[in-house]
């Protein structure tokens, strides 16, 4: 099985794939702001470093609909992905 970051654990799709993934046997490491890491934060390809350790796979299930004064389209869409 398969050692998995998952970010955007904690959102629908997140917590549907993380149940699904833990329920094959597969070990999720979740990302999520719940979980203590904020995606909007993680801009550069060194401030994911240290959640890659032991990792097989990412999947990446962060998304927002609407932008707010703390969630931006180009950082959670863009800039994070492409630094993860």
């Amino acid at each position: 099985m398969a050692n998995v970051l998952l970010t955007g654990a904690s959102g629908f799709i997140g917590s549907c794939l993380h149940r699904a993934l833990a329920q094959t046997g597969h070990s999720v490491t979740p990302v999520s702001r719940r979980h203590g890491v904020d995606f909007s934060h993680m801009l550069r390809a060194s401030d994911w470093v240290p959640h890659l350790r032991g990792i097989d796979t990412v999947i990446n299930a962060v998304g927002i609909i609407g932008e707010s004064k703390h969630q931006r389209f180009d950082a959670l869409h863009h800039q994070a992905p492409s630094a993860l």
